[in-house]
């Protein structure tokens, strides 16, 4: 639990793709499977990611 309190900001972003995913499902009539698959499981590996991972590839990116 302490990882998801520091870990605010991909807390935030994993709850944000879980609920875009869910949304997606009821605005749709011909719901794609897959893109809701990959959007609540993105979401859920995202919850329990630290923030360091973030940090890692802003770092990464700026090295491009």
């Amino acid at each position: 639990m302490k990882n998801i309190i520091k870990g605010w900001k991909t807390t935030l972003l994993g709850i944000v793709l879980i609920a875009v995913g869910i949304i997606y499902v009821f605005l749709n009539k011909d719901v794609d499977y897959i893109v809701m698959s990959l959007l609540i499981g993105s979401g859920i590996a995202f919850v329990f990611t630290p923030d360091s991972a973030i940090d890692l590839l802003k770092k990464k990116s700026k090295e491009l």
